[in-house]
């Protein structure tokens, strides 16, 4: 798997671009631009000129080789894990992980366990300051 970083303002291209295939059509789609960036995908040719390809000594298969250009621009990182969340809408714009209702009932708990453990403190409090000073009764004839 080879994976490229661009910019997020960057137009996408038959160079940089997000390709993903589905079984049931056969074909590539992109996962955001014109439909036909993806086309050269099935060829495996994605802008590559004829005299750019040499041959892979294991497969056999035609193999893009690189420009100067290209290798000053590239480097082989190491990224990861890498998490998929999912599509959050249409915008782009990435919100909260989960969802408000799960959010709210996070809050309601923790509000309900905090109260419950006020309550528990100060009963216990109230019982050992009642438990350390008894009220005598005074009567009314002295």
């Amino acid at each position: 798997c080879h994976l490229k970083v661009t910019p997020v303002d960057r137009v996408p291209d038959q160079l940089n671009k997000a390709c993903s295939f589905s079984k049931s059509s056969n074909r590539w789609s992109p996962v955001e631009g014109p439909t036909d960036i993806c086309r050269c995908c099935s060829k495996g040719r994605c802008g590559i000129s004829g005299r750019s390809m040499r041959l892979s000594h294991r497969e056999g298969q035609p193999v893009p080789r690189r420009s100067r250009r290209q290798v000053t621009e590239e480097a082989d990182v190491t990224v990861g894990p890498l998490i998929f969340l999912g599509k959050v809408n249409d915008c782009g714009v990435e919100g909260p992980t989960s969802s408000p209702p799960l959010l709210m009932l996070g809050l309601g708990l923790a509000t309900v366990m905090t109260l419950t453990l006020a309550a528990v403190v100060l009963g216990l409090t109230g019982r050992r300051r009642a438990a350390s000073h008894p009220v005598c009764p005074v009567s009314a004839s002295q």
